[in-house]
This record gives C-alpha cells, sequence and structure tokens, in this order.
C-alpha cells in the first residue's frame, strides 16, 4: 500500500505535463501585421468567431504550445483562440506611436500650464514686490508718525505737569489773597472803627465843652459883677 502512494506524485505530475499549459491570466497585444482571428478551437479547422484588429489588447487564458494557440479574452469579454505567434508582450508599434504622441501631448498641455502658472507668479512676485515696497514705505512713515505723537506725548506731559503746577501755585496765591482780602476788611474794619470812635469822642468832648465853657463864663461874669 506504501508503494502506491508514493507513485501517486508522478502519476499526478505526468497528467499535468500532458494537458495544456495555463496560467495566470496575462495581458498581451496583438502584432501590428496581418490579419488576425479568433477561433472557436485551437486549430485552422475551427471556425472563426471574430476578426480582431491589430495592437488589440488581450487577456491571456491559456495556451496550447503544441498546437501553436492561446486562448485569449477581448475587452468585450468575447473568448477564443489565436496563433500565439500573433501575440507580443508589448503594444503594437502603431500603438506604442500614438500613445507617444498622446504623451508628447499631454507633456506639452502640462509645459504650456506651467508657463502660464510660472508667467502668473511672476506678476504675483512683481505685485507682491510692489506692496512690500508699499508696506515698507507705510511702516516708514508709520514709525516716524509714532515718534512724533511720542513726542508730543511727552511734551503734553510735561505740559500738563506744568499747568498743574501753575495751578498749584495760582490756588496757593488765591489763598494768600483770600488771607490778605480779610486782614485788609479787618483792618478796615478797625479804622473805620477807630474813626468812629474818635468822632464820636470829638462830638462828645464837644458837647461837654459846650456845656461847661458857658457856665464858666457865667460864672466869671458873676464874680466880675459882684467886683
Amino acid at each position: 500500500m506504501t508503494p502506491r502512494l508514493s507513485l501517486l506524485p508522478a502519476i499526478l505530475l505526468v497528467a499535468v505535463l500532458a494537458l495544456p499549459t495555463a496560467g495566470f491570466a496575462q495581458a498581451r497585444y496583438v502584432t501590428d501585421q496581418g490579419d488576425f482571428y479568433l477561433r472557436s478551437g485551437p486549430s485552422n479547422g475551427h471556425r472563426i468567431t471574430k476578426q480582431v484588429d491589430a495592437g488589440t489588447s488581450v487577456t491571456v487564458l491559456e495556451t496550447d504550445e503544441a498546437a501553436g494557440y492561446t486562448r485569449v479574452r477581448l475587452a468585450d469579454n468575447t473568448v477564443g483562440w489565436i496563433l500565439s505567434r500573433y501575440l507580443t508582450g508589448q503594444p503594437s508599434a502603431r500603438d506604442q506611436l500614438s500613445q507617444a504622441k498622446a504623451q508628447v501631448e499631454r507633456m506639452e498641455a502640462q509645459v504650456r500650464e506651467m508657463e502660464v502658472a510660472l508667467a502668473g507668479t511672476r506678476e504675483e512676485n512683481t505685485s507682491l514686490s510692489g506692496s512690500r515696497n508699499s508696506l515698507e514705505a507705510e511702516v516708514t512713515r508709520l514709525s516716524g508718525e509714532l515718534e512724533r505723537i511720542r513726542a508730543v506725548s511727552s511734551g503734553a506731559l510735561r505740559l500738563e505737569a506744568t499747568n498743574r503746577q501753575l495751578q498749584e501755585q495760582l490756588a496757593q496765591a488765591n489763598q494768600r489773597a483770600d488771607t490778605l482780602e480779610s486782614k485788609n476788611r479787618m483792618l478796615s474794619d478797625s479804622s473805620r472803627r477807630d474813626w468812629f470812635l474818635a468822632g464820636a469822642g470829638t462830638i462828645v468832648l464837644g458837647l461837654i465843652l459846650g456845656l461847661i465853657l458857658p457856665r464858666l463864663r457865667f460864672r466869671r461874669k458873676s464874680k466880675w459883677g459882684d467886683l
């Protein structure tokens, strides 16, 4: 029983080698020389199912190396057999030329876009340079204005301090003036009072003299009459 089991892998290997070659699906291209047809089987005796244009991209499903045919699938999911020698790993020269032209056109379009972008960048740089110069001039102007404001503010502060000092001196002078005025008023009142007293004393003295002098004269006359 053991010898039979050991022969099983060899039998399977022979069976696999006897089958047509099959592998993973691979992309291939139909060459650009000749007319090409898909057939229902891997020989010229099988019927033609579809004509294939040169440069057509196909997907390889399996290959029959003995018959020289390859089973492929087209982009529209049509499946058939085509001679293996008509398949190549590279696109046809015509397709490659077309792709190269398309690539060149794309690159030219990209170059034009880059040139436009570069011109816009240059204009933007010029505009930014002008804006920077304007901003620098504005900064210089504002710096000068700030210095002027600082000088004015410093002068205003000094003026305010001087004004405050003058107001204090004025208040002190007003206070002294009020004090002097009060003293003057007091002196004036005292002087008027003194004059009033002096006048009143003079009047009283005059009255007294007016009363006394006649009596003195009368007495003197009486004495003289007695003589």
